[in-house]
């Protein structure tokens, strides 16, 4: 989304397999913009169409249902991060949840750090900044493509 002062502000990072524009499904409005970064294909299902499905088949509304709680969810730990002031405490955290979901102690990093930057509402700066003191705190250690957490 846009706000009043005409500043990006990052909601989601879609990727592979998952979706976005859910809201239009009891909305006929779009409320945010999707920007492809790379080559990308997309689906769009009419919305007669996908609420006549999800009738006929229930575990399809399961399954969407099961999304878009995980997505909530996720929306939820985003405010709750925005709200740590500390841009290394930040970091740690998202790192954290982000660990809790692989094996508690790493992180496999499969975004960039610019992706990361955005989600947290840094600039790329401010994560490489973070990144060097959480390393000097002893909180991580980097390895190719994943964080090791420190957990005290």
């Amino acid at each position: 989304r846009y706000t009043i002062e005409g500043r990006m502000v990052v909601l989601q990072i879609v990727r592979r397999g998952e979706s976005l524009g859910e809201n239009t499904f009891i909305s006929n409005t779009y409320s945010s913009t999707a920007i492809a970064e790379i080559e990308t294909r997309a689906i769009a299902y009419p919305q007669p169409s996908l609420r006549a499905a999800l009738r006929e088949y229930p575990e399809l509304a399961e399954d969407l249902r099961s999304r878009l709680v995980k997505k909530i969810q996720s929306f939820e730990i985003s405010l709750e991060l925005l709200q740590i002031r500390s841009a290394h405490q930040r970091l740690f955290q998202y790192l954290q949840y982000n660990a809790a979901s692989v094996d508690g102690n790493a992180v496999n990093l499969d975004q960039t750090w610019t992706e990361i930057a955005a989600e947290l509402d840094f600039a790329p700066r401010t994560v490489s900044r973070a990144l060097t003191r959480l390393e000097r705190d002893r909180r991580i250690t980097r390895q190719a493509g994943s964080i090791g957490l420190q957990i005290l």
